[in-house]
């Protein structure tokens, strides 16, 4: 049982499609939060690159610069608005920040003029303001495995940056492996590679949530040029995980599963390999998968396990479903995602950027079975966002439930906090609207009321 935040067409495909890159197969749906298709059968084959021992915990990472607002957990016992303190005031609560996560995939260095403009982006903007605990990086980090120059160029913005092994994880794409099965470019151009993780492997975080695993999978892993293209996952990789799992020393809050591919007919599927996935997000209790591939933003439920694929960051296409964009996800009253898009005229993001963290919106992904009813007519429930801006004053907030009038947020430590009171009804909504010089930015979640 996962430990809980508090409460909160061919079977195969034309082989050069599949060989030419992603996004593959199926176009988005017309609600991106439909579940993932079923799956077909073919035998499995074990292969895959042993990774390297686990190098633990690892502490966090301070701000690549001064830009606001900083993750750091405020003080438990300071700072949180009190009844009486004000009109969005309640009780105390010892909540830690929110958690901050960040999700780039498929950058594929080499494939045109768009993608090394993005990764410094990502590298000299994103990451300063969105000031993640760790960002991860889910393959396709490069347009063609066996070109150098690919790898180098990738090679010397990620390490300009600054980043740490357990600042930025990365695993393989398909894309990564193109005429060099082996991977060994791989391993000596990336972080993972080079501090010993591997292709795939486990890494321990502790956050003031409690400790963080993240579960690194490499859906390459059959030796096979057609079956990586369209996403393998071998059993002896899994059953390697699940035994390094079963032997963590300390207890774990939360743990994010990485792969490249999705689940789907058009990815895991095809070779019957998403149930070795379903072994592995059952085996570690997963909160969420991340992946990529397909270039666009999808959210979407396997049981309690959040299902979340990102935009490309780095090779955005004509159609409007191959879009640039990167993912926030960040865990409070369970997980919150966010896909920001970026400008693909000028290399921008849009800021400032909010994300309602708490309480959980009931549609996240079609149905979110994590999102607990509140009481209707009842006062004093916590609402906190996180606002990510460039700016180096912090943004002002304010919420609303429904339509009613406008209330104030107050800033604690990196975010917002307010206590509301529901009404009476099934349901409500609450909206949060952040602003600063850059510009105006909201966001809204369902609450279902019971």
């Amino acid at each position: 049982m996962r430990a809980r935040t508090p409460p909160r067409a061919a079977l195969l495909l034309a082989a050069q499609v599949m060989l030419a890159g992603c996004p593959t197969g199926t176009p988005p749906p017309a609600d991106e939060d439909a579940a993932d298709a079923a799956s077909v059968d073919a035998p499995p084959q074990d292969q895959g690159v042993v990774p390297a021992p686990d190098s633990g915990g690892g502490e966090r990472v301070t701000a690549l610069d001064a830009a606001l607002p900083d993750n750091t957990p405020a003080p438990f016992d300071a700072g949180s608005p009190e009844r009486g303190q004000g009109a969005d005031a309640g009780p105390q609560h010892s909540l830690p920040a929110p958690l901050v996560l960040l999700h780039l995939s498929d950058i594929h260095i080499g494939s045109g003029g768009f993608a090394i403009p993005a990764l410094e982006l990502a590298m000299n903007e994103i990451l300063p303001v969105i000031d993640p605990l760790t960002t991860f990086a889910t393959g396709d980090l490069v347009e063609v495995g066996n070109d150098l120059d690919d790898w180098e160029d990738y090679r010397v913005r990620i390490d300009g940056a600054g980043l740490s092994d357990q600042r930025y994880i990365e695993i393989p794409g398909n894309h990564d492996i193109y005429l060099d099965l082996d991977l060994s470019n791989y391993l000596e151009h990336t972080i993972a590679g080079r501090h010993g993780h591997g292709t795939y492997g486990l890494y321990h975080l502790d956050t003031a949530w409690g400790r963080l695993r993240v579960v690194a999978l490499s859906t390459v892993s059959s030796g096979d040029q057609l079956r990586d293209s369209t996403g393998y996952l071998s059993g002896g990789q899994v059953d390697e995980l699940i035994a390094s799992m079963a032997a963590d020393a300390e207890p774990v809050a939360n743990t994010i599963v990485l792969g490249h591919h999705p689940a789907d007919i058009d990815g895991l599927g095809l070779f019957n390999t998403d149930d070795e996935l379903t072994r592995v997000l059952e085996a570690s209790s997963a909160l969420a998968y991340l992946y990529g591939h397909r270039h666009y933003h999808y959210l979407s439920w396997q049981g309690e396990v959040l299902f979340a694929m990102a935009r490309t960051l780095g090779n955005p296409g004509e159609e409007a479903s191959n879009r640039a964009g990167f993912n926030v996800l960040v865990i409070d009253d369970g997980p919150a995602i966010r896909g920001v898009p970026i400008d693909e005229a000028d290399h921008t993001v849009d800021w400032p950027v909010v994300m309602i963290t708490r309480p959980a919106d009931a549609a996240i992904g079609g149905g979110n079975p994590l999102a607990e009813a509140l009481e209707r007519a009842s006062a004093d429930h916590l609402l906190r966002a996180v606002v990510f801006s460039p700016e180096q004053l912090p943004a002002t907030a304010r919420y609303r439930v429904d339509q009613d009038p406008w209330q104030p947020m107050v800033l604690v430590g990196s975010h917002f906090e307010a206590w509301f009171d529901t009404p009476d009804a099934a349901g409500c909504v609450l909206e949060v609207e952040a602003s600063d010089t850059a510009g105006v930015a909201s966001d809204t979640v369902e609450v279902e009321l019971r």
